[in-house]
């Protein structure tokens, strides 16, 4: 008997904070999408006190180091939300690739449109990464091509 009472303030304590630490991150994803980067990362940042791997979180924190320039840590945050994942994490990979995009400024970015791609097989419901951003995926797909379709293109385009 004396174990139950000694487990029942454990247990209160953890009701506690994880509906704290939930409340936290709703409220980050909803400044997330109204791109309140942030709002997103302060709270992103008090709930990783609770949860220090979760995948959301991380993605928050890095989304606002990626809107202020800071696009090193931004890939550090991007990189722990795709691990702490327990899938493939494609708004991650996005994110991931565009940070590689604007630091390396080649095609590097096209191993997360990868990952990417190949999940959208599995699950579209990312799909709309790809529908808003055709040219980049467009690259990608043009940089596996041969040699001579890539000279038929640039002469289409011509």
């Amino acid at each position: 008997m004396k174990k139950i009472f000694l487990l029942i303030p454990l247990l209160l304590t953890t009701f506690v904070f994880s509906s704290y630490e939930e409340k936290l991150l709703e409220k980050a994803t909803k400044h997330y999408f109204e791109k309140e980067f942030k709002e997103a990362y302060d709270l992103s940042v008090q709930a990783l006190i609770y949860y220090p791997k979760h995948p959301y979180a991380h993605l928050y924190i890095g989304t606002y180091f990626s809107s202020i320039g800071k696009v090193y840590d931004a890939i550090h945050y991007f990189d722990k939300a795709i691990s702490y994942h327990d899938s493939v994490f494609p708004t991650a990979h996005w994110e991931r690739a565009f940070c590689k995009m604007m630091i390396n400024k080649d095609l590097s970015y096209c191993e997360e449109i990868k990952i990417i791609k190949e999940n959208l097989a599995i699950d579209d419901s990312h799909k709309y990464l790809e529908d808003e951003h055709p040219v980049f995926f467009g690259l990608c797909e043009l940089s596996n091509s041969s040699p001579s379709s890539l000279i038929e293109n640039a002469n289409y385009l011509a």
